[in-house]
């Protein structure tokens, strides 16, 4: 049984543009991304958007990165990754019990 990918996007919040920070982050997400509220995040850029491709899709989480956030960033995707391979584990485990049922109908 195959997993659906997850990819962090990490851009520096540090970078320069010549419209300012808000346009630089604004300029890299897509149209439907979804931003998920600074105050649970504890304070860190977050927005998410899933990609779909031919059948499947692709997670992708988009995070701010800054000098003084990298280990909030660093736990923050590890809490992500881990939520994702939960699901995913999951999801494989109902496929798996449904064919076991179905197979003894």
């Amino acid at each position: 049984m195959a997993c659906n990918p997850v990819l962090f996007f990490e851009y520096s919040e540090d970078a320069q543009s010549p419209f300012g920070k808000k346009m630089l982050y604004q300029s890299i997400l897509p149209d439907k991304a979804r931003k998920i509220d600074e105050s649970i995040t504890n304070g860190v850029n977050l927005a998410h958007y899933i990609f779909d491709t031919n059948g499947s899709s692709i997670e992708v989480w988009f995070i701010g990165c800054n000098k003084s956030n990298k280990e909030k960033v660093r736990l923050l995707k590890l809490c992500l990754l881990r939520l994702h391979l939960e699901q995913e584990v999951l999801k494989n485990i109902t496929i798996f019990i449904a064919d076991i049922i179905e197979k003894g109908n």
